[in-house]
């Protein structure tokens, strides 16, 4: 809107550049023409720097040359070779105005207009403008959708307007179907920007400029490695037995992160700086607290436990497995391993059910297939039932399998567990099998 020779004009844009260039050797306006310059008003948001279109706010054509007269004292100006101005407010220019003037000259002929930037707390009115982008560039080229935050009100972009008004220094940039291609072509580059120039259906030979910000993002992969800590059975009692337990009790087997991260890809980064998390205990539970790793296996656990550990480094995380092995003990008695079946859903738990006609099978080496038996033949062995379930009934049948049928109230539950005895001669021990569906 053009009021008393000023228009007021609120393209919000964002940009880094720091250069300050002349237009002195570049042509524009007739010399009947130098009185068209006008002072223009821009409105400026917190932190936003602005482009302006120096041409096109003073409609100047013709030849002539235009620079900066006086420099702004709240902010850094530059012209590019193109006709655009860039203003960066200060970091404290947060609230008032600044203003610079520039100067549209031919030979000695020369007209002066002012630029003025002003925060404005009025956001009630829709101006049609580009966008800053800003991309991380962590390969050798990105898609950039430059158009996708920009703010077209109630006109329509023209895609086929979409031109580079300000080429990369340190790339290329391509456009297809209204989508940026850039492509690095400096190894060196840490930092490149370009401008783009729209229009709208509505207004065709209005551009609008945007300014976008490559920034090479180091990409650090960091790479969490599995862990595997073995025990002989007595090493194992005697973990236990430090920490005022014994063979049978729940205290926890402790891992310092120091320990875990030891044989990690980590590219010197201390232990400090990691996000660090653990998940999926199995054979036992476990926390992770304060830099050390806590870990309780079922009671008389023996074989094979684990749990998974993460590390994240900003927005990069890995993740891998400790597993904790304990061979079994064979001092020539017997011993059951305690077990549980789990389905993560009800769809599955139901499935399973469909499958075996309303019933779950849990096959003999299902269920005695983790257990020490010394080697003796399930055979020679006496299996029973000694405590059915709260919930359903479970049948065995002789060294094939136990058959598992809820009733109505598992539902309600989600978790049922049956005991069962292994006889060898006169040793018996005993079992549990515990059914459970989710966490």
């Amino acid at each position: 809107m053009l009021v008393k020779n000023k228009l007021i004009w609120s393209i919000i844009v964002v940009l880094v550049f720091f250069g300050c260039d002349s237009f002195e050797e570049d042509v524009y306006p007739d010399k009947n023409q130098i009185d068209n310059t006008s002072d223009v008003v821009m409105s400026l948001s917190p932190g936003s720097p602005v482009v302006l279109d120096l041409l096109q706010s003073t409609q100047l054509t013709g030849n002539a040359s235009i620079s900066i007269s006086v420099k702004p004292v709240r902010g850094t100006a530059s012209i590019t070779t193109t006709g655009l101005l860039k203003y960066i407010p200060n970091q404290d220019f947060i609230s008032g105005a600044d203003s610079l003037k520039y100067k549209a000259c031919i030979d000695v002929d020369c007209d002066e207009s002012k630029v003025e930037f002003r925060y404005s707390d009025d956001e009630s009115t829709c101006v049609t403008h580009a966008v800053y982008d800003e991309a991380n560039l962590t390969e050798n080229s990105l898609i950039i959708d430059v158009l996708a935050n920009d703010k077209n009100c109630d006109q329509t972009f023209d895609i086929a307007s979409l031109k580079i008004e300000e080429s990369p220094a340190h790339g290329t940039a391509k456009i297809t179907d209204g989508i940026i291609l850039y492509t690095v072509t400096d190894a060196n580059m840490q930092t490149d920007q370009f401008i783009y120039g729209v229009s709208t259906v509505e207004n065709p030979d209005l551009y609008k400029y945007g300014i976008v910000d490559i920034i090479k993002e180091e990409v650090i992969l960091v790479e969490a490695k599995n862990d595997l800590f073995e025990y002989t059975f007595y090493e194992y009692i005697t973990e236990l037995e430090d920490w005022g337990g014994a063979w049978g009790s729940e205290k926890p087997l402790t891992f310092s992160l120091e320990q875990l991260l030891a044989n990690d890809e980590l590219f010197n980064i201390p232990a400090s700086e990691f996000t660090v998390t653990m998940s999926n205990s199995m054979i036992g539970s476990g926390s992770y607290q304060n830099g050390v790793f806590s870990f309780t296996p079922s009671a008389q656990f023996n074989g094979s436990a684990s749990f998974e550990y993460q590390i994240c480094y900003g927005n990069k995380c890995s993740s891998a497995t400790v597993s904790i092995a304990v061979p079994e003990y064979n001092d020539g008695q017997i011993q059951v391993i305690n077990n549980v079946i789990t389905f993560d859903t009800w769809e599955q738990f139901d499935q399973a059910l469909v499958d075996n006609n309303s019933s779950l099978n849990l096959s003999i080496n299902d269920i005695l297939g983790n257990d020490d038996l010394e080697g003796i033949a399930y055979n020679q062995l006496f299996i029973s039932v000694i405590k059915s379930p709260s919930f359903g009934e479970v049948i065995y049948y002789d060294l094939e399998l136990f058959k598992y049928t809820p009733d109505s109230n598992f539902e309600n539950s989600g978790v049922d567990s049956f005991d069962y005895q292994v006889c060898y001669g006169q040793e018996c021990v005993e079992g549990t099998v515990t059914i459970k569906v989710g966490q």
